[in-house]
Formats: C-alpha cells, structure tokens, sequence
C-alpha cells in the first residue's frame, strides 16, 4: 500500500498553505484637480452648475454669463443638449481666486 494514498486509492488532502493569502492590489486612480482657496476642489473642466456654489449664484445666472461671453468656455461638445464646459483655472483667474493644481488619488476596491 503506498502511504502518500489514503486507502480508497486517492491522495489525502493537501495542508493548508503555512503563509497568508497575498491581498488583491489596490487600484489607485490619479487625476488633476484645481484646489480653491478653503479647499474646495474642482475639475479641470466644469459644468455651470459645479462652479454656481462657489461664486454663489444659480447655475441659469452663469449659464446667461456663458453665452453672453462674460465666462469664457471651451467649444461644446457634439450632440444636442450640450452644456457649456467652463475650463475652471481660466475662470478663478479672471475672478481672482487663488488656487493650485493638484493630483487626486482615488482608490478603487
């Protein structure tokens, strides 16, 4: 009788590995934002109504700013029912907010 089988002619179960599982890699996404002054962070590329809490006003009001010229924004996207795309550093220049460029590290589980 061969000891490495047990005596139905299958090999006994394996121990256990000694050592723990390796746990599954984080993926961490990183990606710019502008960081205002007190903190709040933005995209680079904002909707009128991401930027409307900030300069404390609807976003109707800035979109009327939008077309009328007074926030400058980037050419709309393709398709109907386009928002405007206010490109968010260019817009706390003109209105004299201070701010930087910063990386956001997102982790996903």
């Amino acid at each position: 009788m061969n000891p490495d089988r047990h005596h139905d002619g299958h090999e006994p179960p394996h121990d256990p590995p000694t050592t723990p599982p390796t746990p599954c890699p984080r993926i961490v996404t990183a990606s710019l934002v502008v960081r205002a002054i007190g903190g709040i962070e933005l995209p680079l590329v904002c909707s009128p109504s991401q930027v409307a809490p900030m300069l404390g006003r609807s976003d109707h009001s800035i979109r009327d700013d939008c077309v009328a010229g007074l926030i400058p924004t980037l050419p709309r996207a393709a398709g109907s029912g386009a928002h405007h795309r206010i490109a968010t550093a260019r817009l706390l220049d003109q209105i004299g907010i201070p701010y930087e460029i910063v990386s956001s590290e997102k982790v996903a589980s």
